[in-house]
């Protein structure tokens, strides 16, 4: 699977027998990838944690954790579909952000003007340095997947849910 080109909003599948844990039966989303290198969150590791299980204030809505990656892990990231009422997010797909004003998102979850089929939480994430994901995927490591517009659609209909 040479010459495979890694963009904002592209997934990496891990190969079958890829031997590292962290990525055993992954799916990422690339939130962000630069000269500098990369940044993903993992879309398909479920936690036993909920948000209110990581923070001091009450979350009323159950809002299940992803594990976003083996890199920072007190560290906490989302995604989600509603940059009406998330201001500073990033686009990674047309309707899909990462990031944005996490004080808002908690008011806006307990007023219940968020849901859980807005956004997905993650702690951790997984980061590649300039050159370390080119190198993975040249030793087939991952299969990178076009389908970038199907993505963002599935995200928005489940975003909470087990969608992979």
């Amino acid at each position: 699977m040479k010459n495979q080109i890694i963009v904002k909003g592209c997934l990496l599948i891990s190969e079958p027998f890829l031997k590292d844990p962290n990525f055993e039966r992954s799916v990422v989303l690339i939130c962000d990838h630069n000269e500098q290198g990369s940044f993903g969150l993992v879309l398909n590791h479920k936690m036993s944690l909920h948000l209110d299980d990581v923070l001091e204030e009450n979350i009323y809505p159950d809002i299940p954790l992803f594990a976003g990656g083996p890199v920072q892990p007190n560290t906490l990231h989302f995604i989600h579909n509603r940059p009406d009422v998330i201001e500073g997010g990033t686009e990674i797909l047309e309707g899909l952000y990462w990031g944005g004003k996490f004080e808002d998102v908690k008011k806006l979850l307990n007023n219940g003007v968020l849901t859980a089929q807005d956004i997905r939480c993650f702690i951790g994430y997984s980061g590649w340095d300039s050159g370390q994901l080119a190198g993975e995927l040249k030793q087939d490591s991952w299969i990178v997947s076009k389908i970038r517009q199907s993505l963002s659609l599935i995200l928005r209909l489940k975003i909470s849910g087990e969608v992979f």
